[in-house]
């Protein structure tokens, strides 16, 4: 299987592609075996997940924990059912999409078929793929003997292989696309789409975003009531931006930047995803904004330390006030809170930087 779950479901005339240079697409599964995978996915990230067939606490008796399963089942079957038969409320110009939607009732089983064919997957290349693991498993071979060249061949294999990269790339594109308020998440499943109990604190849980994302939404539409915007995690309020972004992107990696951004989207995912003290956070996340905006001082000429605070709160201040949204607030009440802002974070990144 060359290619991982996301969370985003829609109807896709042809594949997209988020990375000319690593060969990533956005696609719907095209093959009767894709179909079933993403079936088998579905029956229990979403169906089982929905019925708490995983999260059943032990002690409820078999009446009470099925009555509770047919319940949430029932409730999960008209989620799919509403999304499946709305797509031209989300997008009225996507003529392809509504050759998809569904009028009559459908089985549950012929419901999570329907929506298997319209879920996106995010492809890599198998064939680089394995020509990265042959490579490796040669370096491998050659340095057995030697446990810390043994380890460092290891190392470069997870951080080599297309798949891994990809996983780390879309936490950064998931940033960069985020329209709302950013907390950690990527659109890729990055683990089985249910599970809570993980490090992190970021894992998704695809029924709840199918709920808040698509249906809501939906919802609100079907009965004329007001939203702000859709979600960036609803697959046609992203679209846009992410063929632009992966343009961006794209040409930053041609022009010799690929080692830092992917450094970067390391560090987003294993912040997101691995890691759970707040303090290690907020270094790490301070840290990404140093290696974009600072540069090194002259030791002779400044006190290291203070020179980088400075160019952080200033640049990253100007930055802050060039993209806010809030641009009927007092412009001296802005730049003096974005200011304090920074000061803060700073104050605190160094607190926890020198073990205070």
């Amino acid at each position: 299987m060359n290619f991982f779950f996301t969370l985003y479901a829609w109807p896709l005339e042809k594949p997209i592609v988020i990375s000319e240079f690593y060969d990533f697409q956005l696609d719907n599964p095209r093959s009767t075996d894709e179909v079933n995978q993403v079936k088998e996915f579905l029956q229990k990230a979403y169906i089982e997940e929905y019925c708490l067939k995983n999260f059943i606490p032990k002690g409820f008796s078999q009446d009470a924990c099925q009555k509770l399963m047919d319940f949430t089942k029932e409730i999960a079957v008209n989620e799919l059912k509403d999304f499946l038969s709305s797509f031209s409320l989300l997008n009225l110009d996507d003529q392809y999409a509504k050759r998809f939607e569904i009028s009559s009732e459908l089985s549950t089983d012929e419901l999570l078929e329907a929506i298997s064919k319209v879920w996106i997957i995010a492809r890599y290349s198998k064939e680089k793929e394995n020509s990265v693991i042959k490579q490796s498993y040669e370096d491998i071979t050659n340095e057995w003997k030697n446990i810390d060249k043994l380890r460092k061949a290891f190392n470069e294999l997870n951080q080599s292989r297309p798949s891994e990269i990809l996983k780390s790339f879309t936490y950064l594109l998931s940033l960069l696309i985020s329209n709302t308020d950013y907390l950690g998440q990527t659109f890729l499943i990055d683990g089985d789409g249910y599970s809570l109990a993980v490090v992190g604190t970021n894992k998704n849980n695809l029924s709840a975003n199918f709920s808040s994302s698509y249906v809501a939404p939906l919802r609100q539409l079907r009965n004329k009531e007001s939203f702000n915007k859709l979600s960036w995690l609803c697959f046609p309020s992203a679209k846009e931006n992410l063929v632009s972004m992966f343009q961006l992107l794209d040409r930053a990696f041609q022009n010799g930047h690929t080692e830092k951004l992917i450094y970067i989207a390391t560090l987003l995912r294993t912040i997101s995803y691995e890691i759970s003290d707040e303090k290690i956070k907020l270094l790490l996340l301070t840290s990404i904004i140093e290696l974009l905006l600072t540069h090194n001082p002259d030791s002779g000429r400044f006190n290291i330390e203070d020179s980088i605070s400075k160019q952080f709160n200033l640049k990253a201040g100007l930055l802050m006030y060039r993209h806010a949204q809030d641009i009927e607030v007092d412009k001296s009440e802005k730049i003096k809170t974005i200011k304090d802002d920074l000061k803060t974070i700073y104050d605190l990144r160094s607190k926890v930087a020198h073990g205070n």
